[in-house]
């Protein structure tokens, strides 16, 4: 996985040998960073990821903003673990109608339940695995940790079931210190995931995980 970054001399991070940490100074690049990642625009304007010759899917990308407050049971990723978990159990026969048994005998239940109510229901027959998942609110168990440990083990989510290719952590620099983005990026290579810093402050340093692009006030960039 490439990152290519258009006018920092065409700069470009293997994300496969590397954690990116960028520095971007100016309010106006930074922005369009981060644009380029979030809103996905057709014609990026400073920066795209790729996958052999292929641009990675925004669906691909997880831009977390406030790490401090992320939280891996959010109805976001949820909805992502149990599209992965009804594909699975849609590619095996028997497990797709054990399931299939259960949400038809969980609405005769219901019905049934409702035969002295002196007004006619129906039951959606779109109800699926999803449904199921999210009533039983299954979700991943992971003890109590700070910031580095949650996203640790977010990482270990997004490779056992394959949720994001990149993750992108914005100010993170905020919670985190240098051990731990240390930590993170080793984490992520180990699990094949690529990961880029975005920084809107210049620092002195990085860790020997890191590949770093710096764009200071005055527009000049350099590759570390």
């Amino acid at each position: 996985m490439i990152l290519r970054l258009y006018n920092c001399e065409f700069a470009q991070i293997d994300l496969t040998q590397n954690a990116a940490l960028l520095e971007i100074e100016p309010q106006k690049i930074f922005c369009n960073m981060l644009e380029d990642l979030c809103a996905f625009p057709e014609a990026p304007a400073e920066l795209s990821v790729y996958q052999g010759d292929k641009r990675v899917k925004q669906t691909e990308i997880c831009v977390i903003s406030d790490a401090w407050n992320f939280e891996i049971n959010s109805r976001p990723l949820l909805t992502k673990i149990y599209k992965h978990i009804e594909a699975a159990v849609y590619s095996d026969i028997d497990e797709r109608m054990k399931f299939d048994n259960l949400i038809c005998a969980a609405k005769k239940c219901v019905l049934q339940a409702l035969e002295n109510v002196n007004v006619d229901f129906d039951i959606c027959e779109s109800a699926d695995v999803k449904d199921i998942l999210s009533a039983l609110k299954v979700q991943p168990l992971f003890a109590e940790g700070n910031v580095c440990q949650r996203l640790e083990n977010f990482f270990d989510l997004c490779r056992e079931l394959k949720l994001y290719q990149l993750v992108v952590l914005v100010q993170a620099r905020a919670f985190l210190s240098e051990e731990e983005r240390a930590a993170l990026s080793r984490r992520a290579l180990a699990n094949g995931l690529g990961l880029i810093m975005l920084e809107n402050s210049i620092s002195c340093g990085q860790t020997e995980y890191e590949k770093k692009i710096m764009v200071d006030k005055d527009y000049c960039d350099t590759l570390k």
